[in-house]
């Protein structure tokens, strides 16, 4: 006996008459779709959607490894829904720039490595000279050793003078 779809494909015969089957498992619904073959988003395969889920989402994909691949491109810095700018306050309360793949740097240290115009160094550490950590002018910035930064601060504690050193460039 054939499949009562149309496909041509031979059903298995039942032991029992009264379990006669007229269709292959899920051929029942091909004559009656109503939806469309769209391909996926990532490689392209061609997928079945039916009219309610190409009204309810924008994406198609035909796998959870084609959906996590998209979602990886599609929202990680600009393209995510919560994008604000790419400019974030950190706990400590300073001002975090993205810089790309999933990637901050303050933007004190970007200051910094503009006015060095170099990358800074490990014992090098960006001041700032007003003590607000969110103002971040070429003005307030100065560049100090890590030795140094604590007399900076706290210039009682420390015998030596506290001024910044101007470091070689």
């Amino acid at each position: 006996m054939k499949c009562a779809c149309g496909c041509g494909k031979k059903l298995k015969e039942p032991k029992y008459p009264s379990w006669q089957k007229r269709f292959i498992h899920n051929h029942h619904h091909k004559g009656f779709q109503s939806g469309e073959n769209i391909p996926c988003q990532i490689c392209g395969k061609k997928i079945y959607r039916a009219p309610w889920q190409l009204k309810r989402s924008k994406t198609h994909t035909c796998s959870t490894k084609c959906h996590g691949k998209l979602v990886s491109i599609k929202h990680t810095g600009k393209g995510h829904p919560n994008w604000k700018g790419g400019r974030v306050k950190t706990t400590q309360g300073y001002i975090s720039i993205y810089v790309g793949k999933r990637k901050y740097i303050t933007e004190h240290r970007l200051v910094a490595q503009e006015i060095l115009k170099r990358p800074l160094r490990k014992n090098e550490i960006p001041h700032h000279k007003n003590e607000n950590k969110q103002d971040n002018r070429k003005e307030n910035i100065e560049i100090t050793t890590r030795a140094n930064h604590p007399r900076i601060h706290k210039p009682r504690l420390h015998k030596r003078l506290a001024t910044p050193i101007p470091l070689p460039l």
